[in-house]
């Protein structure tokens, strides 16, 4: 009997590390809180306290934290706890662990892209570091540390390349069409032709009574007595682009 005593008042065998109220999971709060619930089943003559020492006895828990779970499932749902940001020393900087010239030498890199107007992404810097005999290899997620340590922020790429190149195109021909002083207006000029044309054929006949080929001919009839800038200045893109406008108005 006295050993039975002396039994229950050590601590009980611990099944989880370091454990306390704290630092429970949401899955073993809900083991915890089901070995109670079976307990409770098991030994109705029980007191609360009887069933919360056997608890503690078979979860290797600590009598007071059974406690504390106990109440938390009377109050509200059962959560897991929130996970503290890990404290990072200046020491454990990965710009400290390599050498400055590693660091220089990605920034370089870095820079050269933008100065080539390509937009460096994360699978061209690694292939680039790789490619230099004089830098180590990098994993993706090391490159990717490295460079968030170094100041670099990551930010989604939205739009392809096409159309980046596409919009750097447009703009330098609006610059020499300025230092020309012909002005951008000309770069719309299939598409602002078409529009007028279909604006004055709307308001010349009614033009649902017409058919396609009438359609058709008035409109290129049209289109030959506008004046054209100069020649060839209507690619073929834009010319499909004028008769994929046409085909549109044709089908409404």
């Amino acid at each position: 009997m006295a050993s039975s005593s002396r039994a229950s008042t050590t601590s009980p065998v611990r099944i989880f590390s370091r454990v306390c109220a704290s630092k429970l999971s949401k899955n073993a709060k809900q083991v915890i809180a089901n070995v109670c619930a079976r307990t409770r089943v098991r030994f109705p003559v029980k007191s609360v306290l009887e069933v919360l020492s056997v608890v503690s006895e078979d979860t290797g828990v600590s009598h007071r934290t059974v406690a504390k779970l106990k109440a938390e499932c009377l109050r509200w749902n059962l959560v897991s706890p929130k996970r503290r940001p890990r404290d990072v020393t200046i020491s454990s900087l990965r710009t400290i662990t390599h050498d400055s010239v590693t660091v220089h030498a990605i920034r370089l890199n870095v820079k050269s892209m933008y100065a080539k107007r390509e937009i460096p992404t994360l699978d061209s810097m690694r292939k680039a570091v790789h490619e230099d005999d004089d830098l180590p290899n990098f994993t993706k997620t090391t490159l990717w540390r490295l460079m968030k340590d170094m100041g670099f922020t990551y930010d989604r790429r939205i739009r392809n390349l096409g159309i980046i190149v596409w919009r750097r195109r447009y703009l330098r021909a609006i610059k020499e069409f300025r230092r020309q002083g012909r002005g951008e207006s000309l770069m719309n000029f299939p598409a602002m032709c078409v529009l007028s044309v279909v604006a004055a054929l709307f308001t010349r006949v009614n033009w649902q009574s017409w058919s396609v080929d009438t359609f058709l001919s008035s409109l290129l009839a049209l289109l030959h007595a506008a004046p054209i800038p100069r020649k060839g200045f209507v690619t073929a893109f834009q010319s499909k682009l004028c008769f994929l406008v046409v085909w549109f108005v044709c089908g409404v």
